[in-house]
């Protein structure tokens, strides 16, 4: 039933009228107005605010907002510095001249910043970047060395071995690690030692930092490392040395990867869950049809559900069914959306009555999930 109608007066109507066509139909003017707004807003006190600030305007991701972007890079609030760095790569090409004069500044923070967000950039490949970040290789701040070593490693080259060999003799082990690991990256193995060392690091910021380098590596001794890691007392570092070793092309890894569906950490076994799902990995349905139905955390269980959908694993069919009845709001979602993956028309009826779910999750879930189902079968009621 409709409530009564508004009646407005012509000439307010004839304003909000004009104010919403010039709204809708002139973009510039507007796009310029919340420009403005958050470049003032990157002067606030609040921290939460200049992040804010900082995030939209990398979503703006025009040239205009490069220049105030960049001295965010030393805002004193780290969280605004990593969205500045993010927010600058965004921007991609037009951010490249200020970063590039950003590597000159008299200020630490901003020339790792600018190193950083340089080396993410992949079209800079090319020898005269590398020769601008060798520049920067011995500098006095130990945050720019090593974020010029991690840069060298993605756009490096010959030139740049030497130098980073020179670097794994840093005074800081972390600008050492990050020397070892570009190394690694280059196809040089001169840092393998020093990698193994970090290994039995008490930092679990080096040796959660040591594993991809060493899965490059790919030797046996190693993979060996890597695995000792999947022990380590951070579920983080276990967490990713048992992606790695799912990742890796080695029957061997691959299975003691798969170890880590029964890690004591439920983020572990939902990282893990999710990781065997994205790949697709073939010999990993058993453990996840295991953890569908044994896994004691609603999040692993969904995860599970997603993976198994995701490689076409019809066994997976009735513990999904089982899910759209259950209590969790994130299992009755995540058994909707598997089954609409799946493309099960015997699935319609259950995810039909989810339309009326209490929970709007659930409901956008069933309703994707039929959408899905109709693709595979027209002739089905809708």
């Amino acid at each position: 039933m409709r409530g009564p109608r508004l009646r407005i007066a012509g000439p307010v109507l004839g304003i909000i009228v004009v104010s919403a066509f010039l709204g809708r139909f002139d973009p510039a003017c507007s796009q310029g107005d919340r420009l403005a707004r958050h470049i003032a807003d990157l002067s606030s006190d609040d921290a939460q605010v200049r992040r804010d600030a900082v995030r939209e305007l990398g979503r703006v991701g025009i040239w205009e907002a490069v220049e105030p972007l960049v001295p965010m890079l030393a805002d004193p609030e780290e969280t605004v510095r990593s969205e500045a760095r993010d927010a600058l790569e965004q921007v991609g090409d037009d951010a490249v001249p200020d970063l590039l004069e950003g590597l000159m500044s008299e200020t630490p923070a901003i020339r790792a910043g600018c190193a950083d967000v340089l080396g993410r950039l992949d079209y800079l490949e090319n020898e005269d970047f590398e020769n601008v970040l060798l520049a920067l290789v011995n500098d006095v701040d130990a945050d720019v060395r090593l974020q010029v070593c991690a840069a060298l490693g993605r756009v490096g080259g010959v030139a740049s071995l030497e130098p980073l060999r020179a670097a794994l003799e840093d005074p800081e082990p972390p600008v050492q690690v990050e020397a070892a690991a570009s190394l690694a990256q280059l196809g040089d193995g001169s840092g393998f030692e020093l990698l193994l060392r970090a290994v039995v690091s008490s930092d679990v910021v080096l040796r959660g930092r040591v594993i991809e380098p060493l899965m490059w590596i790919g030797t046996a001794a190693s993979v060996q490392a890597i695995r000792d890691l999947t022990s380590d007392s951070d579920r983080d570092v276990r967490g990713a040395a048992y992606q790695a070793l799912l990742s890796s092309a080695d029957t061997a890894a691959l299975q003691a990867g798969l170890e880590g569906l029964t890690d004591p950490a439920w983020q572990v076994r939902s990282r893990l869950a999710h990781v065997a799902g994205a790949l697709q990995l073939a010999g990993t349905n058993d453990a996840l049809l295991d953890r569908l139905t044994q896994d004691e955390s609603p999040s692993v269980r969904v995860c599970a559900a997603m993976a198994l959908a995701n490689m076409g694993d019809l066994r997976a069919v009735p513990e999904l069914m089982k899910l759209l009845g259950s209590e969790r709001e994130m299992e009755r979602a995540g058994g909707a959306s598997a089954l609409g993956l799946l493309r099960i028309a015997d699935a319609a009826p259950a995810l039909t009555a989810l339309l009326e779910d209490e929970a709007a999750k659930v409901r956008r879930s069933a309703r994707l999930a039929l959408l899905q189902i109709l693709e595979e079968c027209p002739d089905c009621p809708r």
